[in-house]
């Protein structure tokens, strides 16, 4: 059954204003299999998730995705930027893309008008934020680096022309084709004087980081370059090319976890401690005492055998670690799952608290970490307590 990228998003808005949060598709109904076929797709593209035989959920993804294509014109835009021979995946790439990368926030807000072309100005400078530079005019959009109908359209002796340049970004570049740093900017003003040169004003992009010229040289294709000789030449042209794509092309998205899922947008509970630690009946009295100093300290503490959210414990774990203000983790007999879980932790940016009962059972390359020793019986689960409730304090709003 072909794929319909337009019934993908009618079952997805339709999925988004059901409040139940499940979807039922039941498999032996004739009139249902467009449906679960497009809902495997969605599940393939990491959209959906099937929680039982007939039951299907929207992931984080999916309700984000649907968000961002609610409106017509950035459906269609999207669609067209994809091409018609694209999969689900790559319309959902675009989508991420659009929402992580400022570059193309830019290009979506429609921010500096039209992004079809940019100005290429390299000169042998140094490109400081609000400066002025003169370049001589026989180098202004000069044949082959700009294209002859673009020379035409826009005459270095016609400032309404010159004005219009000021629509379009600009890369302003040093010459050379190694370590010499570009930088994106804009135009602020640009005048032909009465002799031979061009001067011109601009402005920088702060939030946009200079980028080597090797880098723009590995992919010049992209940025509308073909001659390598252009980085070594004094020169201004009117490139035909989408300068935010071409440098975002230098910096790919970097893609989620592939196991588990987490939310784009973390919803911390800043009264909620998550405990990691070894299923073991022994370990019991300790959760005990962690959950007693959490509670001194106005705080709930939790571990992962306490709920059940998720079809798969992972993502009850990552789920409880990303929720939580600060994660206890015990090192105690150095249980693989709990440094995996300490992993998380860490990588997440939460607040973690390190016990055990053996300073051995800390790694060598986690030792610089502060961690709490404590030993299990009442005396040592007593200056445990204690010990925690120095720590306890969630990370600050």
């Amino acid at each position: 059954m072909k794929r319909d990228f337009d019934y993908i998003r009618e079952l997805l808005l339709k999925y988004e204003e059901d409040k139940s949060d499940l979807v039922l598709i039941p498999q032996t109904l004739d009139g249902d299999r467009k449906e679960f076929h497009h809902v495997q797709l969605l599940c393939d593209a990491n959209l959906m998730v099937q929680v039982s035989d007939s039951a299907y959920r929207l992931t984080s993804g999916g309700h984000e995705f649907t968000a961002a294509i609610q409106d017509e014109s950035t459906w269609q835009n999207i669609k067209a930027e994809a091409g018609d021979s694209a999969s689900l995946e790559t319309l959902h790439d675009i989508v991420s893309t659009r929402q992580r990368n400022p570059l193309l926030k830019k290009e979506v807000e429609g921010f500096l008008g039209n992004k079809a072309m940019y100005n290429l100005i390299v000169l042998d400078c140094n490109w400081k934020d609000g400066s002025r530079e003169t370049i001589d005019s026989k180098r202004f959009l000069e044949s082959p680096y700009t294209s002859n109908e673009l020379i035409d359209t826009f005459p270095y002796n016609s400032q309404a022309k010159l004005d219009e340049l000021k629509r379009y970004p600009c890369l302003f570049m040093n010459e050379g084709t190694e370590n010499q740093l570009a930088h994106a900017g804009e135009i602020r003003n640009i005048s032909h004087s009465d002799g031979n040169m061009i001067s011109f004003e601009y402005t920088l992009y702060n939030d946009i980081a200079p980028i080597p010229n090797y880098s723009i040289l590995k992919k010049k294709n992209s940025f509308g370059i073909s001659d390598e000789f252009e980085f070594r030449r004094k020169h201004w042209a009117l490139k035909q090319a989408n300068l935010f794509r071409s440098l975002l092309s230098l910096h790919p998205v970097r893609k989620g976890p592939q196991v588990f899922e987490i939310d784009r947008y973390p919803k911390i509970n800043h009264g909620l401690v998550s405990v990691m630690m070894p299923f073991k009946r022994e370990l019991d009295p300790v959760f005990g005492t962690i959950m007693e100093a959490a509670e001194v300290k106005g705080l709930e503490a939790m571990r992962v055998d306490g709920i059940w959210e998720q079809d798969a414990i992972i993502r009850d774990i990552v789920n409880l670690i990303d929720r939580s203000s600060i994660v206890v983790c015990d090192c105690t007999g150095k249980n693989p799952n709990v440094f995996y879980e300490l992993g998380i932790a860490h990588t997440l940016g939460r607040k973690v608290v390190m016990i055990t009962q053996n300073e051995d059972d800390i790694p060598f390359d986690l030792k610089h970490l502060r961690y709490i020793s404590y030993l299990n019986n009442g005396e040592g689960r007593n200056e445990l307590e204690q010990d925690l409730l120095q720590v306890l304090n969630p990370e600050p709003l």
